[in-house]
């Protein structure tokens, strides 16, 4: 709801939202892509409100939690305050396309990042080492992301194979 809320607060439309399975685990998305229209600062700023409403919502459990240790309700808003935290963690990576992801392509103004690097990675970077031709600064960013990205992807799933 974060996102939805701060695309609504400029002035965007949220054409949807809902439920999916994203690397073998259950997600909430809401489609923002209307935000792509704005300038650079507000989509970074749409991108970490997802965040930052999760962040809150650990932060008040934590904070019921301090005051009310003994509650009966202290081991749920210790969990909930966890579960947030850790999935905060894992949407903050930037390799895969989470809001960490989108923070980074926006701060580099690279669009279609992953896309484009891994399309270097499979297509180019062989060659360009090979024949020791130098890279350009998209070009780095490309091979180093891209890399990373596919190795990523590949533990995410090999993990998910496991489970």
């Amino acid at each position: 709801s974060g996102h939805a809320l701060a695309t609504k607060a400029y002035g965007r439309d949220v054409n949807r939202g809902g439920f999916m399975i994203y690397y073998g685990m259950p997600a909430f998305f809401v489609d923002t892509t209307d935000i792509w229209l704005e300038p650079r600062r507000a989509r970074m700023i749409v991108s970490a409100a997802g965040m930052i409403a999760v962040w809150a919502l650990g932060g008040l459990a934590m904070l019921f939690l301090a005051a009310e240790p003994d509650s009966a309700l202290a081991p749920i808003a210790f969990q909930l305050a966890f579960v947030c935290m850790v999935d905060n963690s894992f949407n903050l990576l930037p390799l895969i396309e989470l809001d960490g992801y989108y923070l980074l392509m926006d701060w580099l103004e690279l669009p279609l990042l992953r896309a484009r690097a891994l399309a270097f990675v499979r297509r180019d970077l062989l060659r360009k080492l090979r024949q020791r031709q130098p890279f350009n600064c998209e070009e780095r960013i490309f091979a180093v992301f891209g890399s990373l990205a596919m190795l990523c992807s590949v533990f995410i799933l090999d993990r998910k194979s496991v489970v």
